[in-house]
């Protein structure tokens, strides 16, 4: 938030108590709660109450010009791997979602941790644990060993098949594009003409950081395909989530996808206008 904003949106507190409750929330650092910086709040808000969705060739445009590549073709685009596990295949235990009680000491010592599938026997298999865990992956083999009951990716063993963020955006890192999106996976009835949006969305995510955040991702785009009905879509691996997220701008409602660093000239201006625009229009009306 500008010093401008900031100073406007004081003294309409100070000169209206009664919208001191609605006020507030935009001066409160909600980076402490959410990790996210008021700036970033208010952008999010800004592109929600302003921005129109964008088409799916508009997004794909932009990402051909950004990625240097085009969509990877069905037939060429990898598929999800089903089915029990396999020698050799990479896993990572997950404590919070196994419902195997047979595996509970096993899923608690080892939460997180990354391995590969070392042996298969009639009713479970061994895992072989990488050195370090998910969130810092490493190569090295420790030599630690653990026998896990089931052969399924899933809550029944507490294993999960191991989607590798570094070979998911191998594109992308080379050239060192990291990206911000704007996103609803869902179409919602949003009015864009309404500045109490942006207010109604940052005191809302005040509140409930989960439902605020969900729009927005940060990271890496890795994959960029067609689907099977030749719809375009691209992966991103988002700081907010733990694993690879892929966005349908045809199924979805892309509001904004640009490089971080890079957002558009004059948005914070038009926050100002809009703010100060409906400042005017609530004294106006108490003024009656």
């Amino acid at each position: 938030m500008t010093d401008k904003l900031r100073s406007e949106v004081i003294r309409l507190a100070h000169q209206k108590p009664e919208l001191r409750a609605y006020l507030l929330p935009l001066l409160k650092d909600a980076a402490v709660k959410t990790a996210m910086s008021p700036e970033t709040e208010l952008f999010i808000s800004w592109v929600i109450a302003t921005q129109k969705p964008m088409s799916p060739d508009s997004v794909q445009r932009f990402l051909e010009q950004k990625l240097g590549r085009t969509p990877t073709e069905p037939a060429e685009a990898k598929t999800r791997k089903t089915g029990p596990l396999e020698k050799g295949e990479s896993v990572f235990v997950d404590a919070y979602k196994n419902t195997n009680p047979a595996n509970t000491d096993a899923v608690k010592q080892y939460h997180n941790r990354v391995g590969l599938v070392d042996s298969i026997s009639t009713d479970g298999l061994t895992i072989a644990f990488y050195a370090g865990d998910k969130d810092h992956p490493s190569k090295d083999v420790t030599g630690d060993k653990q026998y896990f009951e089931g052969k399924a990716s899933g809550k029944t063993t507490g294993l999960y098949r191991n989607t590798s963020i570094g070979d998911y955006v191998e594109h992308a890192v080379e050239k060192k594009l990291g990206f911000e999106v704007v996103y609803f996976s869902e179409k919602p009835s949003v009015d864009r003409r309404r500045l109490d949006q942006i207010q109604k969305y940052v005191e809302k995510g005040m509140e409930k950081g989960e439902d605020r955040k969900r729009p927005y991702l940060t990271g890496f785009i890795g994959k960029f395909a067609y689907s099977k009905e030749g719809n375009m879509y691209f992966g991103i691996a988002a700081q907010q989530r733990d694993v690879p997220t892929s966005i349908s701008p045809s199924k979805g409602q892309v509001l904004y996808i640009g490089v971080l660093g890079h957002r558009p000239g004059g948005w914070q201006a038009d926050v100002e206008e809009m703010l100060q625009a409906e400042s005017e229009a609530v004294m106006e009306q108490a003024a009656e």
